[in-house]
């Protein structure tokens, strides 16, 4: 083989939303909404991952449910079958991860009529601009065109845009200075071929016309909008577009990669960035680039009957091919999913986008397929071969929902009370039903003022530990994206961006502990925001990009032993961002939260005295307490305020230990909710110290009592399934690895 992959070792993180999150927010976030109809299996929350930075991040295909040995095998099948450059420019990305590069992936050169999409990108801007419309008619924008050919009146911007104008075009004079004639848009004269948008004439004059009428719309060059509206966004380099002559004092792009100059100029690792916007719906880090409504239609295929080529029988959007069924009941590529679609050029240059696998596959080069190759009828079958290899290697293939893992441990809520695995928890128990928890945030602190700190070594240590602590009944522990309060008040410890997006780094450790506590069977309740933290946001759309971003995440990990605490004791006078300062604010972030991914538990803290919010209270799930500051002889009471809800009641941070640690969880089992110890001293100040149930032998002592000695009474009651929030099935079960 004659590929280099470059590889690190990176946990999955997810982040994506529906539509209904992403205009809730009005903010920057990375998301990615519902695929193009055609594309089946995945949910109303659309999740399709990162968007890569200056650079692509590299991961194991593993870490994205694709098995390596079986994807080198599609990969030896392309390097055998696609000509001389073979596979030595592929790029497959999923999730948006990079997951294989071959050693030419930088190579820059022509992409031939993959420009054509470029084109079409272009008139997707445009609309967004407001400048035109799909059913505008073309003389509306040249009404220069030639009353001899009345069908012109019948041609939409949508038919150029996907060749069904009915008529093939014809350039006329020519010269050295407009080598495709002045004015540049003519349509052969004679009979129409067809009616317009009712079959494909696939030819490059029609992309010509378009472009034409797209530069006098901008009053700039398509490379010029190209490059403001989309390039410099996505993060696009080192491309470049051809010029093919000049109208009205402005170039005019060779906007179809017609042969004589040429057209867009990249390579294979830029092209995929395109197609990850495309694979987004138009969505890039936050920002909607280009509608998502043209997306679906310029991926979508355009023509219902045949087409007049002879090879166009295929399926066609806006300059994209479409795996739709084709007149004889046949896809294209019968092996990939419906939803996949393709640019192509000559020199098999392809990027095809798979919304059912989250997938981007860019395969480019500068030798034809074969002898005389140079069109995507010759290579159909080579692609379908591909793609059937392609599938071999994904763990997943018949969700159509990448999940990076198969869950151990799922949680639930029914009748008021907390299940694992659909049995309640400690079943026979004092602590029935209730989810004893220790908090440990600071399990995953970092401190980017505190080289000196390992964090990983940090993490390691904690992870090594939970085995006592659930041996000790503990079935949850607190962590948290922010946070090493109290101790920490200067620390920068936060797994946001300044925009509301996920930091890889911090995320990966935050992984770690979820797949600790998924296989010993233990819940994580994850906390968003913490007091003198949320600062490092810039601004409330930041905040909600941050919820979004989260909440997805947990939906789309495969882990389904996390629940959500939008912030840690709201309304604290640490806190920065209004919309965490105020029982409004937090209680509308939890309803963000759940529409994004409405199979998760969600709630929040609030401030150390046993109480909370009547609004707060009704929009979660479950209600999150602290009993700092909170004598014991008050806890009944403040537990008994809150019981009319029906909820279940947690209480994730006390800071009393010892005897006086030990009397609070009885006293807290005792009237039916769940303790949780916060050891302000070991656990949460520098350096950290875990040591399981040697801790505090005295609170650990009393959580093994109320979680292992068999007790009658109200608690002990058995359970009718019923009002479980993630319902019968809380999250599909992806398939096991083999």
């Amino acid at each position: 083989m004659k590929h280099a992959q470059s590889t690190m070792l990176l946990f999955v993180i997810l982040a994506a939303g529906t539509l209904e999150a992403e205009e809730a927010t009005g903010g920057s976030f990375r998301v990615a909404v519902v695929p193009r109809a055609q594309a089946t299996g995945s949910d109303s929350t659309g999740i399709r991952g990162v968007f890569p930075g200056q650079d692509w991040t590299e991961v194991t295909p593993e870490s994205q449910q694709v098995d390596s040995a079986k994807l080198q095998a599609a990969i030896a099948y392309m390097d055998a079958n696609f000509g001389p450059d073979g596979a030595d420019e592929l790029v497959i990305v999923r999730n948006g991860y990079l997951i294989w590069k071959g050693p030419g992936s930088d190579t820059r050169h022509n992409v031939w009529s993959c420009t054509k999409t470029f084109t079409s990108t272009v008139l997707g801007v445009l609309i967004a601009e407001g400048l035109c419309s799909l059913d505008d008619p073309a003389v509306k924008y040249l009404p220069e065109l030639d009353d001899d050919y009345p069908a012109y009146s019948q041609i939409r911007l949508r038919h150029l845009a996907s060749m069904s104008s009915g008529y093939r075009g014809q350039v006329v004079n020519v010269t050295p200075e407009q080598p495709w004639g002045e004015p540049i848009s003519y349509l052969e004269p004679g009979q129409l071929l067809f009616e317009p948008g009712t079959q494909v004439q696939y030819h490059d004059h029609q992309v010509f016309l378009l472009a034409r009428i797209l530069t006098r719309l901008a009053g700039e060059s398509e490379q010029s909008v190209f490059k403001r509206c989309i390039a410099n966004p996505i993060g696009v380099i080192g491309w470049d577009w051809g010029i093919s002559g000049r109208v009205e004092g402005i170039d005019l792009n060779n906007a179809a990669g017609t042969p004589t100059t040429p057209g867009i100029q990249t390579t294979a690792l830029q092209m995929a960035r395109l197609g990850l916007l495309y694979l987004n719906r138009g969505r890039w880090a936050g920002r909607q680039l280009l509608p998502a409504s043209f997306v679906d239609e310029a991926t979508g295929n355009q023509v219902p009957g045949v087409g007049a080529s002879s090879f166009l029988h295929r399926r066609y959007g806006f300059y994209w091919w479409t795996n739709d069924i084709q007149p004889d009941g046949k896809r294209p590529w019968p092996s990939a999913p419906p939803g996949a679609y393709m640019s192509h050029g000559h020199s098999a240059n392809f990027c095809c986008v798979i919304p059912e696998w989250d997938m981007v596959v860019v395969r480019m080069g500068t030798q034809p397929v074969a002898a005389g190759g140079q069109g995507i009828w010759e290579t159909e079958a080579r692609w379908d071969a591909f793609f059937a290899r392609l599938a071999e290697s994904l763990t997943d293939p018949e969700s159509g929902d990448p999940r990076a893992v198969a869950p151990h441990t799922r949680v639930s809520i029914r009748d008021g009370r907390w299940c694992l695995n659909e049995e309640l928890t400690y079943r026979g128990k004092k602590a029935e039903g209730l989810l004893m928890n220790v908090r440990m945030v600071n399990a995953v602190f970092e401190d980017r003022n505190r080289p000196e700190f390992d964090p990983q070594v940090n993490t390691d240590e904690f992870v090594a530990r939970i085995p006592d602590y659930v041996a000790h009944g503990v079935r949850a522990f607190t962590i948290c994206l922010q946070g090493g309060m109290p101790g920490y008040e200067g620390a920068v410890n936060s797994a946001f961006e300044s925009d509301g997006s996920l930091r890889d780094t911090y995320l990966r450790r935050v992984w770690q502990v979820i797949e600790a506590c998924d296989r010993n069977k233990t819940v994580v309740i994850l906390g968003c925001y913490y007091q003198r933290q949320d600062q490092l946001l810039q601004d409330e759309a930041a905040i909600r990009a941050g919820v979004v971003n989260v909440a997805h995440w947990i939906g789309m990990s495969g882990f389904a032993n996390v629940v959500l605490e939008i912030a840690n004791e709201f309304g604290h006078p640490g806190y920065d961002h209004p919309l965490l300062k105020t029982s409004e604010g937090v209680a509308d972030l939890i309803a963000l939260a759940k529409r994004t991914c409405p199979a998760l538990l969600v709630s929040a803290s609030g401030l150390g005295y046993g109480r909370l919010p009547d609004d707060v209270a009704q929009a979660s799930d479950f209600l999150l307490i602290h009993f700092n500051e909170t004598r014991i002889e008050d806890i009944p009471s403040r537990i008994a305020a809150l019981k009319g809800l029906h909820k279940p009641i947690v209480c994730n941070e006390d800071e009393k230990v010892g005897e006086e640690g030990a009397r609070a969880c009885e006293v807290s089992v005792a009237n039916g909710i769940s303790w949780g110890l916060m050891m302000v001293e070991l656990n949460q100040h520098f350096p950290f110290t875990f040591r399981g149930a040697g801790d505090d032998p005295k609170v650990y002592a009393a959580l093994r009592r109320a979680t292992s000695d068999v007790a009658a009474g109200p608690n002990a009651a058995s359970v009718t399934p019923s009002r479980d929030r993630r319902g019968s099935s809380p999250l599909p079960s992806p398939p096991s690895r083999p």
